[in-house]
């Protein structure tokens, strides 16, 4: 891609407390408290829209062998996105496996969120900033640092994208630091004698890899959950329709095929949990005359004509079939 030059001009004054030329230890903290907010909000960005639930789909790839972790990233562009994020990550972020990825369900640091290590020699950058004669406020060295850490952070992340897909396609889906190289931008400030700022980047328009993942729309989500609870259902109802035993108060255990529900059924089908020892999961749903429970892990199910009556019934049925499998 050809160098192309974007300028970004910050027409306001800006107000705050005066003070000298920054000195080497205080540019140093202001940098890295930029450098550790700025990071924090983009990669933010990063994980909400560009790759949506980049964390989550990270660690389910690196808990898988490396053939299908390859199969994934290079067939599913939601997985190629995450990788490269994470690729992006491990390049800035010392601590990003522990306190991301292997070590989330149990934490070293029980009452605080592990700390962000981050590494500032991947951040290097080179800064030229115009000031005019006197003094420089607080509030424009943040807006530079701000605006320069971003456009460096954002050319990084193209640069990641591109060498993750190069490092699939041959077949490499192993994360490795120190595979983006220095920094190559060119960044010049300035600071106006009105108190306004601009700053010129120039090198490789990376604008592009910032464009949000597309989205369902409302239509398209129905849709997809239609189909998905139908597709439940006719599993469940498949399941329902087995041979089966089946116990109510006048007539004791019978076997039977399962009853499915009825045409008048609104609703999902509903699964739920016995209030008793082992907590046994089944399901409840409206027949022609009444209403059936229908366990999940036995083939038991008993019929009422009121949804408490089906689950009390189920309950005291399983506890009687328990009792007669320990005997």
């Amino acid at each position: 891609m050809a160098n192309s030059l974007s300028t970004i001009v910050f027409s306001g004054k800006s107000e705050g407390r005066k003070r000298g030329q920054l000195s080497v230890e205080d540019g140093d903290h202001l940098a890295m408290r930029v450098g550790y907010a700025a990071y924090l909000s983009f990669r933010r960005h990063l994980t909400r829209h560009v790759a949506p639930h980049a964390d989550a789909l990270i660690r389910k790839l690196i808990c898988l062998p490396t053939d299908k972790r390859h199969a994934l990233i290079l067939h599913d562009p939601r997985y190629a996105s995450a990788w490269a994020v994470a690729l992006w990550t491990v390049d800035l972020e010392r601590s990003a496996w522990n306190r991301l990825w292997v070590d989330r369900c149990r934490p070293k640091y029980p009452r605080r969120r592990p700390p962000v290590d981050l590494s500032f020699g991947a951040l290097a950058m080179s800064l030229s900033v115009q000031v005019p004669p006197g003094t420089m406020t607080d509030e424009q060295c943040i807006w530079l640092l701000h605006h320069s850490v971003v456009a460096t952070m954002r050319e990084r992340f193209a640069r990641a994208k591109a060498i993750s897909f190069e490092r699939v396609k041959a077949g490499d889906v192993e994360l490795q630091n120190n595979l983006i190289g220095r920094n190559s931008l060119v960044l010049k400030g300035e600071v106006c004698a009105d108190g306004s700022m601009q700053i010129e980047i120039t090198g490789v328009a990376s604008e592009s890899v910032l464009v949000p993942y597309p989205c369902w729309t409302k239509q398209q989500r129905k849709e997809r959950y239609q189909v998905t609870e139908t597709q439940r259902c006719s599993a469940i109802t498949e399941h329902l329709s087995r041979h089966c035993l089946s116990f109510c108060w006048r007539d004791g255990w019978t076997t039977r095929r399962g009853f499915t529900p009825a045409s008048s059924h609104h609703g999902p089908i509903r699964k739920m949990k016995v209030l008793s020892a082992n907590r046994e999961h089944f399901f409840l749903f409206a027949v022609e005359k009444g209403w059936c429970a229908s366990a999940c892990d036995f083939a038991v199910e008993v019929c009422e004509d009121a949804p408490w009556k089906a689950i009390d019934t189920l309950r005291y049925a399983l506890k009687r079939l328990t009792v007669r499998q320990r005997n």
